[in-house]
């Protein structure tokens, strides 16, 4: 990209079994990394590119914060060796450059823009802009408000180019309003039974989201 090689997150697949990693990334060949947020799908990989090198990390303080916390948990509760130690994730963490949502970056003649994907807190889009084109990396997004974010913040312009998550790509989800009040319905009616509720959630994002969603409906 314009001379400068670029690469935007580097994440691990977590499985039941033994986490998979990407193809191999030359760190000498790097001149920037960009984080689009902390899941370890995004960010789980990230530290081996530090055992050697130093590379400008770009990408919110928040999520910074909270990768620090989930690859550090990756270390401690894998059951399989990882390609990375601790100290590749303070290496990592020391080459962080903080951005702020709408502040642009300039590498040369590239600008890229951060905005607020609206997926855990911290999360980030990034709107490259090389002067012949446009393009637009939105990392995992979401499109709707919900208790503890407000739906992401991407611009309405002409993208050349659009890198996506598909997640749900091909999910009719309900109305918003409805599900929420399908669980409540479920936790009273267990609560009034006497029973212990159980809600398996991700810890960053939406653990957060289901107690918000709790505190909202008075059940905190």
């Amino acid at each position: 990209m314009k001379g400068k090689k670029i690469l935007f997150d580097y994440g691990a697949m977590i499985t039941e079994r033994e986490p998979k990693f990407p193809l191999h990334v030359r760190p000498k060949e790097l001149d920037a990394i960009f984080l689009t947020h902390a899941h370890l799908d995004h960010s789980g990989t990230l530290p081996l590119l530090y055992i050697s090198e130093k590379i400008p990390l770009y990408t919110t303080k928040l999520t910074a914060e909270l990768a620090s916390v989930l690859l550090r948990d990756f270390i401690k509760i894998s059951k399989y060796h990882l390609p990375f130690e601790a100290r590749e994730i303070q290496r990592m963490l020391n080459s962080v450059k903080y951005i702020e949502y709408g502040d642009s970056i300039e590498l040369d003649s590239i600008t890229i823009t951060p905005v607020d994907a609206g997926h855990i807190p911290g999360s980030t889009s990034f709107i490259v802009d090389t002067g012949d084109m446009k393009m637009l990396i939105t990392g995992d997004i979401n499109t709707n408000d919900t208790c503890l974010l407000s739906a992401s913040k991407i611009p309405k312009l002409k993208f050349d180019v659009v890198i996506t998550e598909a997640t749900y790509a091909l999910y009719d989800h309900p109305p918003r309003e409805k599900v929420e009040r399908i669980l409540v319905q479920a936790i009273e009616e267990v609560l009034s039974s006497n029973g212990s509720v159980l809600i398996p959630s991700f810890s960053v994002g939406r653990s957060q989201e289901v107690l918000c969603i709790l505190c909202k409906y008075g059940l905190d």
